[in-house]
């Protein structure tokens, strides 16, 4: 009887680690990907907002960054990186057939944004598509 508690004493901690290995590596994913779809719809959601502004506001460059990165047009004071360490490096404005009535848009991208994961298997290899949106301009400040 002794020898049988003690092969089942073994196989419970082998039994315990590998279970142990599966839930680990289920909850590290579930982090992840939760993760990735928080960057995703938070970056997404800031460069429409930056590309709403720019397309019913003056065009200016660092009033829509701003918006990308503080929701405000005007940066705090003193800060240097906005939502998530998004720096204005990484958001990019740009401005096709300006003037033109019919092809007049603007564009505004967020782009090498670092996404930190949990899981080291995915760590080093994700890169992220550019979060790009562009849109007709309408009236650039008009008020009527």
């Amino acid at each position: 009887m002794t020898h049988r508690s003690r092969s089942c004493r073994g196989q419970t901690a082998i039994e315990g680690a590998l279970v142990l290995l599966v839930l680990l590596v289920l909850v590290l994913g579930t982090l992840d990907f939760g993760q990735l779809l928080l960057f995703h719809q938070s970056l997404t959601q800031r460069v429409q907002a930056g590309a709403r502004y720019a397309v019913v506001h003056s065009y200016d460059t660092d009033l829509i960054k701003n918006i990308v990165l503080y929701n405000s047009p005007t940066a705090p004071p003193g800060a240097s990186a906005g939502l998530f360490g998004l720096t204005p490096s990484q958001v990019t404005i740009t401005r096709y057939d300006a003037g033109d009535p019919v092809n007049d848009r603007i564009e505004v991208t967020i782009q090498d944004f670092p996404m930190a994961f949990y899981s080291p298997l995915i760590r080093g290899i994700y890169r992220h598509r550019p979060f790009r949106v562009v849109r007709p301009v309408e009236g650039l400040g008009a008020t009527n």
